[in-house]
């Protein structure tokens, strides 16, 4: 009976142990994936903000066009 008793009570070790190592797995993808999701932030705010740039250029270069135009007349 107490070799059952150990027996079972080694396999469970053995189970936990294998466990832990595929939560410490799981644990470092989410890690990176977290790093990766914070790059693409990153690269879309990024994005966000060139198109609005873009858009005040834009509105500048028609502005001074207007401005170069009345000074000509």
């Amino acid at each position: 009976m107490d070799q059952k008793i150990d027996h079972l009570g080694n396999e469970l070790r053995a189970e936990i142990a294998r466990t832990n190592e595929r939560i410490d797995s799981m644990s470092e993808m989410i890690g990176r994936n977290n790093e990766m999701i914070s790059r693409l932030y990153e690269v879309i705010v990024r994005r966000e903000e060139h198109y609005k740039l873009e858009h005040r250029v834009m509105k500048l270069e028609e502005e001074v066009s207007t401005v170069k135009a009345k000074i000509e007349v």
